[in-house]
């Protein structure tokens, strides 16, 4: 029709486009028609303005910047609504340096910004101080407050609030209360979500070590706006609960939770994952499993909340951690019955968990749960990686099943995935488990030659082996007695350059002190004392057990002065001895008859709670029987062991019996052995076969005069 179209019907037609996600490389041909018409239809910044409200509304952000330097390529100056559009995008597009750094080129093309805009980049340099955790940076917070006083722009609300949750963040707190004040003066009334962000500051600087002072303005914060009669909503409360579950006060958490109720503000998801997070986080602690029977997620239902995925990952994964299997996966199972689709992590926390359960349950119920569970994983659409197969290898290898460890180490590799330094570790270990098992020697060797097999196949994949792989590899040597071999893997291990831990030195220790008893050698004594030399110097901190196999060596060859001496250092180091410690060191006052020492320890013992089991009451039996009278009498001592194993219930050794015959024939004038003599043998006759012949005798010579025992 011969119309020539106006500039303001080609805006109309782009800003159409534009807004349309698949239309917009239309909008940028539409553009260019533009530019091809005569100047008076050429683009203009109201154009432009136009194209970049667009991207930004659609998130592209760089294409926006795009337009912006096209404009001023074409000899065009951006508005003050150019730059506000990019300045002010949507939060989730929240980009602190490029928000700065347009406000700048903003200032120096002479522009006006408006009070929000001051704000977004108030905020913005908030959010740097947060992120590069240096407080100095406050100062940059209060230079953009002030150049907007000087430039006649009053703060709103989100100004004062932006620039008090700074002073509260770096912990000046009473300059964040001069400016609430200040805005209070300013007839601006703080709401809920000022002091929320307050006491959100005032949590975030008691993680930072500001912890009691943090925690009181807090309180402080939370006072003041029912004062100024601000109703505080589930955010607040939850930020309370949220600060008391961080310090551990599991019960402030639930006052938090009761004065919310009581104000009657419906909690939300998040309060209860808070509290869900805090007895999950004290049950970790403690390992009890009270703790992880919290009624937070019935009290949700009941309130007709649905947990989110978060609470039952809290609720998996510490169960998980503290491996109580099966109450991880009947938190799973709830979570499926309720449509949330679990993601790879819980997954493989579930299977941690059965990792270990195995560890103290070694039967094969414990691996099909666990390979269903990857089943269903499959089943689901989940990939498992190399993480779910490497623990579904331990599970293997911790219930003593080597074949199905053999058969899932291959398809881990089916499914392409590479095995790392720990994959092959875990592998190499349910091979070494096996040699402790009650097999043959022939069996042992070859389970010991296929570990060293798997460790080559991993150094010819060029994978360094870590701290596991070598501590099962002298863990498998040492239970074969093969003390050189362990000997020769933890000297590869050093100049492989992996340090050896507590645990490596305390395998190598044990199989010193195992030969110790069977040469009677006091050098494999030497050796073993040598290597705890070595860990010290190497800042390797001994443990329990370490002082404990010490103890044994010495034992071994009836050193009670060098037993002696691992035990007490063992305390002066502030370790408590265990019952196998104890009873160790008992065992060595036995080959002297030290009952004076051995009373002394037993006593000790008793009064930290531990309670003697058959072989530290066959110990002390075994020192009263070598022991000559003294300050500490044989016989009321011997009393007491007698009292303490019918009071405990517990069953005698049958070499206990042979004890107390010695212990008669050399204290024949009094009548007690001959009754502990009797109580022994009626409890162990079922099982006669394990007294020696001669204690047979000797017993039978002993009672046949009494009547009554005979007819026994």
């Amino acid at each position: 029709r011969d119309i020539k179209p106006s500039k303001s019907f080609f805006d109309h037609i782009i800003a159409a486009l534009a807004h349309h996600h698949q239309a917009f490389e239309l909008a940028k041909i539409w553009l260019y028609k533009m530019k091809s018409k005569s100047p008076d239809v050429h683009p203009d910044v109201k154009t432009y303005n136009i194209l970049i409200a667009a991207r930004v509304k659609r998130g592209h952000i760089r294409e926006a910047d795009q337009f912006l330097r096209m404009m001023k390529k074409e000899g065009l100056q951006p508005n003050e609504e150019s730059f506000a559009t990019l300045i002010l995008k949507p939060s989730y597009l929240k980009d602190d340096p490029r928000t700065i750094r347009l406000f700048n080129q903003m200032k120096k093309n002479h522009l006006q910004p408006d009070v929000r805009i001051y704000n977004r980049v108030i905020a913005a340099h908030l959010n740097r101080i947060k992120s590069s955790k240096h407080p100095e940076r406050i100062d940059s917070v209060v230079g953009i407050f002030e150049q907007m006083l000087q430039e006649n722009i009053i703060p709103d609300k989100d100004s004062f609030a932006t620039l008090i949750n700074a002073y509260a963040y770096v912990g000046e707190f009473d300059r964040a209360n001069q400016w609430l004040d200040a805005m209070k003066r300013a007839n601006l009334t703080p709401d809920c979500s000022t002091y929320t962000v307050l006491i959100k500051s005032c949590t975030m600087r008691a993680k930072k070590k500001m912890g009691a002072k943090a925690i009181s303005q807090a309180e402080e914060y939370f006072e003041d706006m029912l004062i100024q009669g601000i109703k505080p909503d589930a955010d607040a409360y939850s930020t309370m609960m949220h600060m008391s579950s961080h310090f551990g006060d599991v019960d402030g958490a639930h006052r938090w939770f009761k004065k919310m109720v009581e104000a009657k503000v419906v909690p939300h998801t998040a309060a209860y994952r808070i509290l869900i997070a805090a007895h999950t986080n004290r049950g970790k602690e403690n390992g009890d499993e009270k703790e992880i029977e919290d009624k937070s997620l019935n009290r949700m239902l009941e309130r007709n909340i649905k947990p989110d995925i978060v609470c039952f990952s809290a609720l998996i994964n510490v169960s998980a951690q503290l491996g109580m299997a099966e109450r991880a996966y009947m938190w799973f199972n709830k979570m499926k019955r309720m449509s949330f689709k679990p993601e790879l992590q819980t997954y493989n926390s579930i299977l941690n968990a059965y990792a270990k359960h195995g560890k103290t349950k070694r039967d094969s119920e414990t691996l099909s749960i666990a390979e269903q569970i990857l089943k269903d994983m499959l089943e689901d659409g989940v990939q498992p990686n190399i993480v779910s197969f490497t623990t579904l290898i331990d599970v293997a290898a911790e219930t003593g099943n080597v074949n199905r460890a053999n058969y899932w180490f291959g398809q881990l590799k089916e499914a392409k995935l590479k095995p790392g330094v720990h994959a092959y570790s875990v592998f190499i270990k349910a091979h070494t488990l096996k040699v402790k098992e009650t097999l043959s020697l022939e069996e042992k060797k070859e389970a010991c030659q296929e570990a060293g097999r798997i460790l080559k196949e991993m150094e010819e994949e060029g994978i360094q082996p870590n701290l596991i792989t070598y501590t099962s590899l002298i863990d498998a040597a040492a239970s074969m007695g093969d003390v050189n071999s362990a000997n020769h893997w933890f000297d590869k291990m050093k100049s492989d350059g992996v340090q050896p831990s507590s645990v490596t030195y305390n395998v190598l220790m044990n199989a010193h002190a195992q030969r110790a008893k069977q040469t009677q050698d006091p050098h494999e004594v030497r050796q073993a004392e040598g290597l705890f030399k070595e860990m010290r110097k190497k800042g390797v901190q001994p443990c329990v057990v370490t002082y404990t196999t010490l103890i044994e060596a010495a034992a071994q060859l009836g050193d009670v002065h060098r037993a002696r001496k691992w035990f007490e250092l063992m305390q002066t180091k502030g370790l408590r001895p265990n019952l196998r410690a104890f009873s160790s060191t008992l065992s060595s006052c036995a080959v002297i008859g030290d009952l004076e020492f051995a009373a002394e320890l037993y006593q000790q013992m008793k009064a930290t709670g531990l309670e003697p089991n058959s072989y530290v009451l066959l110990n002390m039996m075994r020192t009263c029987a070598n022991a000559e009278e003294g300050r500490v009498s044989v016989l009321d001592t011997a009393e007491g062991l007698m009292d303490d194993m019918k009071t405990l219930h517990i069953k005698p050794l049958p070499s206990i019996f042979s004890l107390l015959l010695s212990l008669h024939r050399h204290h024949s004038e009094d009548a007690r052995p001959k009754e502990w003599i009797r109580w022994i043998f009626k409890i162990i006759r079922p099982n006669l076969d394990e007294i020696q012949a001669d204690d047979y005798k000797a017993a039978m010579e002993l009672i046949k005069t009494e009547h009554k025992m005979l007819q026994q």
